[in-house]
């Protein structure tokens, strides 16, 4: 039994009718009625009552009518999910967050979302830089909103936005008072730093700068 025997099926059942049926599917009325008899003759049960002025459905046919109509409607939902979920329309958006980055405009990025695509579902995770670009690479998560560089080619990449880095000194430490840091400043302090696992593609290269700067130590 294939779907379009269904369609057949509920074409003659809704117009009780061969040639109204024929005429609402785009068919000739033979091998319409050759359809509705392979159905009967698979099914093993008389769905319609037919004379040469009417046609009626049998009870079981009655039965069957209803059915027919659930087993097309689901699959006409089901095609129309595939097509949404195809254009991206529906499904689940796995998204890795760098803590720093949720901020109040990657907020603002996620609602704007949520209204253009209202059938798309969230999960955020909270990962660093380098979890991200392993998840991204094992398909464990859809996007990421981490550091660069991301150095893998097989990734596509967006560069957002720029933001400065702030120096956090104790209260009373001679460059708290000063209005701009150059990087020599930093020659000769004990610089206290998060481990470069957690800080990809930051870390290396804050070192480069100083290093470009002068001798440091930390």
């Amino acid at each position: 039994m294939e779907l379009r025997h269904l369609r057949y099926f509920v074409a003659v059942a809704e117009e009780l009718g061969f040639r109204r049926a024929a005429e609402r599917l785009h068919l000739a009325q033979p091998p319409l009625s050759a359809q509705i008899k392979g159905l009967e003759a698979e099914l093993g049960i008389k769905l319609l009552e037919r004379s040469t002025r009417i046609v009626r459905l049998t009870p079981a046919g009655r039965v069957f009518l209803d059915e027919a109509r659930l087993v097309l409607a689901a699959a006409e939902r089901a095609e129309q999910r595939a097509r949404r979920a195809d254009q991206g329309l529906v499904g689940v958006l796995r998204i890795g967050v760098l803590a720093p980055a949720a901020t109040a405009r990657f907020a603002s990025i996620l609602r704007s979302y949520r209204q253009k695509f209202p059938g798309v579902l969230f999960t955020l995770h909270e990962l660093t830089s380098t979890e991200q670009l392993q998840r991204l690479r094992a398909d464990q998560i859809d996007v990421g909103l981490l550091r660069p560089p991301v150095g893998f080619p097989e990734l596509d990449s967006l560069f957002l936005e720029e933001s400065p880095m702030v120096l956090a000194v104790p209260a009373g430490h001679p460059l708290a008072k000063s209005r701009r840091i150059e990087w020599r400043d930093f020659h000769n302090q004990q610089l206290v730093m998060i481990h470069p696992t957690l800080q990809h593609g930051y870390y290396d290269g804050f070192l480069a700068m100083c290093a470009k700067a002068g001798p440091s130590r930390w």
